[in-house]
């Protein structure tokens, strides 16, 4: 379907993630304020700890133009939408409950070994004389002694981030709502009894040391010793400290228990990173970390026991990062990305005598369509086919309105730097302008076992083209499609949907959990009748019955509502739809919301001048050429996973 004309442009400024604007500065204030007061009052402190917490405020505030890192509510997190899960695991599972008394078990079953191992190894020495030698067991404070939950529930219920001086006031003033890690005391106190003593090294601030020592006595675990409480003053690096507890102390260490790596060793550091590390600089810390864990797998639950701690720690480093943090998910399979892009009028320079609508498409016709000119086109179009899949481009890829294999062939090879082995699948179809559908796959990774394609009784409209690709001895068949413009009669489109439809029941009669990505611009919306009761598809997972398809575009997510742009309005036209078994986890299935407009580059939209709203960057405008043009459709993308 093509867009009414539209005039001459220039290169566009346009940045799709400008969309929001920023809160007024006293509609921020205002929101920041009621944020802390919320918070004093979970706390339970309306009076020093308010004003502190206004004090904090207002010099953030003021700071915050100048210096927004160091603003107390300027962190860039999302903290309700960060560790929730994890504290409410924390905070109400029965399970979490249960991981810290299988913990504090596994310790008592530790010291006593330790002490009964002691006792045999000394000969003659007695027991008594045994337990009067100085033993120890370095716990952690902090989530291995110490709940704060309440802490943690503030943040999120008042929408705040994490900031080393919120703790430091939470030390100061939220003494009475700090609880116990449940089996903590109990371990704390046998051990003791039996001659074993508690050294707590912990980053809580030297500070508070008093805040703290009043605080674990309230609980029942009296501080006997000055020396046996370690807090932080310079750095949260504990090897010094524990270095202390033998070499100054005279302690001779047991084992440990904390719930953070580092309370054993800091070559459990998170490497360093930063807001600009790559996603290479991540995935290599998360391995370095792992790694070591691996490479030190007979200390744990011998002279090494953790507790569970999924809302914070060393490991969280990693995250704040929006989509990275969702991609480190790990899902069953090799993730593959399939797209699909309507190239607006790929044609060659070349008159086919065969065809009475490509002479437009000749140097000589109305467009002028130079060799110069379907150079400029193919390097556009190859740099966002080369954005696709992470800046891999795709492993397959459905077009439309291509005018033949040697045109798409020429775009393959602008795509060899992608070091892919990119094939063709294409047939002339009946098209009057010409036009057909075509797909690329990588060779490196699907073998192509079977191609059809399927006429459409609807005044020579382009076939639909077929392609059974697989990889490990599983398949999926692929349709790309492109249906009679919006020009045409709602009945072309429904007998193109009709046609579609028969292929696949045979498909799913054979296997009712068949593989089936059905990809193409439809020129009509999810909600349409070709789509909704010719082809069966819906976004309605409560109707996915009797085989019905699962269309993924209807809800196309982020600041681009849709894939092409009529009469100013965004139109989803270009849809990725799925068989029912791509939603079952297994053998190969769509990852779940990753359907969707593929904005790689960043001149990819035009933005008019006027109130007009920025669209698709597209070649022609009527007869004028424009050499920053790509397509008056955006590609789409979406990712499956392939189990081997």
């Amino acid at each position: 379907m093509l867009a009414p004309t539209t005039p001459p442009r220039e290169k566009s400024n346009y940045n799709p993630s400008q969309t929001l604007n920023p809160l007024p500065e006293d509609t921020k204030m205002v929101s920041k304020l009621s944020s802390l007061t919320c918070l004093s009052i979970q706390f339970g402190f309306v009076g020093p700890w308010l004003l502190l917490l206004f004090f904090f405020t207002v010099s953030a505030n003021a700071q915050e133009s100048a210096n927004s890192s160091s603003s107390i509510v300027g962190n860039s997190e999302n903290p309700p939408a960060r560790g929730l899960d994890a504290n409410l695991y924390m905070q109400i599972s029965a399970e979490y409950r249960a991981a810290c008394y299988q913990a504090f078990n596994l310790a008592t079953l530790r010291l006593d070994e330790s002490l009964e191992k002691k006792v045999s190894s000394v000969g003659g020495t007695s027991s008594s004389e045994i337990l009067a030698q100085k033993n120890a067991i370095v716990m952690d404070l902090d989530e291995t002694v110490l709940d704060n939950g309440g802490f943690q529930a503030s943040m999120l219920r008042s929408g705040l981030a994490y900031d080393q001086r919120w703790f430091d006031l939470w030390e100061q003033y939220g003494g009475e709502s700090v609880g116990l890690i449940p089996g903590a005391k109990e371990f704390i106190l046998a051990a003791e009894k039996k001659g074993v003593t508690i050294v707590h090294i912990s980053n809580r601030n030297e500070r508070f040391r008093e805040n703290t020592k009043r605080l674990l006595e309230r609980h029942g675990i009296p501080v006997v010793d000055d020396r046996n409480l370690k807090l932080s003053t310079v750095t949260s690096d504990k090897t010094s400290r524990r270095k202390e507890v033998e070499s100054v102390d005279g302690f001779h260490v047991l084992f440990y228990v904390g719930d953070n790596l580092r309370d054993f060793d800091d070559k459990f550091k998170m490497p360093g990173l930063s807001s600009t590390s790559s996603s290479r600089d991540l995935d290599d810390a998360i391995v370095f970390r792992k790694r070591m864990v691996d490479e030190t797998r007979d200390q744990w639950g011998k002279h090494w026991i953790v507790l569970p701690n999924p809302a914070y720690g060393e490991w969280t480093k990693a995250l704040g990062r929006g989509k990275v943090d969702l991609e480190r998910l790990s899902m069953s399979g090799e993730q593959k990305c399939l797209a699909f892009w309507n190239v607006e009028n790929l044609f060659d320079t070349v008159d086919d005598p065969n065809l009475d609508g490509d002479e437009e498409f000749t140097p000589s016709g109305t467009n002028g369509w130079t060799a110069d000119r379907l150079e400029i086109k193919l390097n556009n179009l190859a740099r966002v086919i080369s954005g696709m899949g992470q800046g891999n481009g795709p492993d397959a890829m459905g077009l439309a309105e291509v005018e033949n294999g040697a045109v798409v062939e020429k775009l393959i090879e602008k795509l060899k730097p992608l070091d892919r082995d990119y094939r063709l699948v294409h047939k002339d179809s009946p098209s009057d302008r010409g036009i057909d559908c075509a797909m690329l796959y990588d060779a490196k990774v699907f073998e192509l076992d079977e191609t059809k394609f399927h006429f459409v009784d609807a005044e020579n409209t382009r076939d639909i083209l077929e392609a059974k690709l697989s990889r490990n001895g599983r398949a999926l068949t692929m349709f790309v499609n492109h249906w009679p413009s919006r020009g045409n009669d709602v009945s072309q489109r429904i007998e193109a949907g009709r046609v579609l439809r028969a292929r696949v029941d045979e498909l799913l009669r054979a296997d009712s959990l068949a593989d089936i990505v059905i990809v193409g611009d439809f020129n009509d919306f999810p909600t349409d009748d070709s789509l909704t009761a010719s082809l069966k598809a819906t976004a309605d997972l409560g109707r996915l019955h009797g085989g019905q398809l699962f269309n993924s575009s209807q809800a196309v997510p982020g600041p681009l509502t849709g894939t092409y742009v009529y009469d100013d309005k965004w139109e989803i036209i270009d849809q990725v739809i799925f068989s029912p078994g791509m939603l079952v986890p297994g053998g190969i299935y769509w990852e779940i919301g990753s359907t969707r407009p593929a904005l790689v580059v960043n001149d990819q939209l035009y933005d008019h001048s006027g109130p007009a709203i920025p669209r698709p960057s597209r070649s022609y405008s009527g007869t004028n050429f424009h050499p920053g043009g790509y397509s008056d459709h955006l590609p789409v993308v979406t990712s499956v996973f392939w189990l081997d």
